[in-house]
């Protein structure tokens, strides 16, 4: 990424297009994703189309995410979540984002088969799909599109404390 980034604050666009999509997109399995070489010369085209004031704020953004650490799964999201990847996906692989379901109280993940981290441009209409469902808390099990889905559990919330009236709270 450090390399994509020198190529970018040189405005070497072309070679900074080439190392970012060469990032984002699992080459060697380019031909098992669905839309996969379209999705790749869009991306390349319009990396290397970045105007000035987009190149310094994707330079800008790209460093801030670097520096970010990662999301800490040992505080438990309590909300339903959905994580989902593209099973060819080698930035955010399908292996992080399980993990990052079973650290949640209701956590679901999901794998979209034939795509990769760009899954929302390469698979848009499953994944609207896949969204949809989950939002309207229908069955996500046995989509045609998915290599797996599954519902992992973390251990429990504790129960919020129970505050006996008049200890630590307002009287009045």
């Amino acid at each position: 990424m450090e390399r994509a980034l020198a190529f970018l604050d040189a405005g070497r666009m072309d070679e900074y297009a080439d190392a970012a999509v060469d990032i984002l997109m699992n080459t060697a399995c380019l031909d098992g994703i669905t839309n996969g070489s379209r999705v790749r010369r869009f991306l390349l085209r319009r990396l290397t189309a970045l105007t000035e004031a987009e190149a310094v704020q994707v330079s800008s953004n790209t460093r801030r995410l670097l520096r970010h650490a990662e999301l800490d799964t040992s505080v438990r999201v309590p909300a339903p979540t959905l994580t989902v990847t593209g099973e060819h996906d080698a930035f955010t692989t399908p292996a992080q984002c399980r993990r990052m379901a079973a650290a949640c109280g209701r956590g679901w993940f999901a794998e979209v088969a034939e795509s990769d981290h760009m899954l929302f441009l390469e698979r848009p209409t499953e994944i609207i799909d896949l969204v949809t469902r989950f939002l309207a808390d229908e069955p996500l099990h046995g989509l045609p599109y998915c290599t797996r889905v599954e519902q992992l559990s973390a251990p429990s919330l504790p129960a919020p404390r129970a505050v006996a009236p008049g200890a630590g709270g307002m009287t009045g």
